[in-house]
């Protein structure tokens, strides 16, 4: 019952016609408590406990079960929830507590109540765009309500990635060093020169491959080539303009009359955009 209202206590008896009656609060007797009906006015936290009665007569007496009396406080919120800023994909939890006995709790988002989420904790274990907004929670008990203060929820979105064109015409600027086990030849400076129309798009979040028809001009000591093929690069890192990462070369092998045949050269590549 709530603070302030009246309650009255009824019980039922039978036998001879020389009945008494003797209210209890919390085992003890009750001054004038005397009849078959005990009414309390303006309840106060005071009157909360067992009640119970002692029925008499010349044969004998009885005590009735206890009677519970709960006494509701209006409810008042002594944590608000708090305002989250989260990155999309990751769990975020709100929480309210409050007093006031016998409480129940709605939480609500954008002003609608929350199917299922009548707890003290509310989470939501993968936010996204949709989750964004106010969240606020109604506590009720008997004697009244009370609502929280809106916490706001900001999701940052996921990181987008960040593709980088790569033209034709700027690979002619890529070189690096190549391995050539068919020769023996340790590492040797080579010239890629990619075919037209070929453009790369890597993305800064992580490995990309691209393979691509390029021409191949490998200048050693002991012969100079060139020979169209093609060339699968791997980029593995991106900053200040710079590309990084591995490459082979696959194509067809004449030098000299000696040999014809498919070969591989990899090695690590350098890309530089700028002219």
């Amino acid at each position: 019952i709530a603070v302030g209202k009246s309650a009255t206590l009824k019980v039922t008896a039978t036998g001879s016609s020389d009945l008494s009656y003797q209210w209890r609060f919390n085992g003890k007797n009750i001054s004038g408590a005397t009849k078959s009906a005990y009414s309390l006015s303006k309840v106060s936290s005071k009157n909360a406990g067992d009640y119970t009665v002692v029925v008499k007569n010349s044969f004998g007496s009885a005590t009735s079960a206890e009677a519970v009396l709960t006494v509701a406080t209006p409810p008042k919120i002594t944590q608000q929830p708090v305002a989250s800023s989260k990155s999309a994909g990751t769990a975020v939890t709100f929480k309210v507590a409050a007093t006031g006995g016998s409480l129940s709790v709605q939480w609500h988002f954008k002003g609608k109540a929350l199917p299922g989420a009548t707890k003290s904790s509310f989470t939501i274990n993968a936010v996204s765009s949709s989750h964004a907004g106010d969240y606020t929670v109604v506590v009720k008990n008997v004697a009244g309500s009370v609502t929280s203060s809106k916490a706001r929820l900001t999701v940052i979105p996921a990181p987008v990635a960040s593709p980088v064109s790569i033209p034709a015409a700027a690979l002619l600027h890529l070189e690096g060093m190549i391995t050539d086990t068919l020769h023996g030849l340790e590492t040797e400076e080579v010239t890629l020169a990619i075919g037209a129309g070929g453009v790369y798009d890597y993305t800064r979040t992580g490995p990309a491959t691209a393979t691509l028809s390029c021409e191949l001009t490998v200048d050693d000591a002991d012969f100079s080539e060139t020979k169209t093929g093609i060339i699968t690069l791997t980029f593995t890192s991106a900053g200040g303009g710079t590309y990084s990462g591995t490459g082979s070369y696959q194509g067809t092998h004449d030098l000299d009359g000696d040999y014809e045949g498919t070969f591989t050269r990899s090695g690590t590549f350098t890309y530089d955009p700028s002219p």
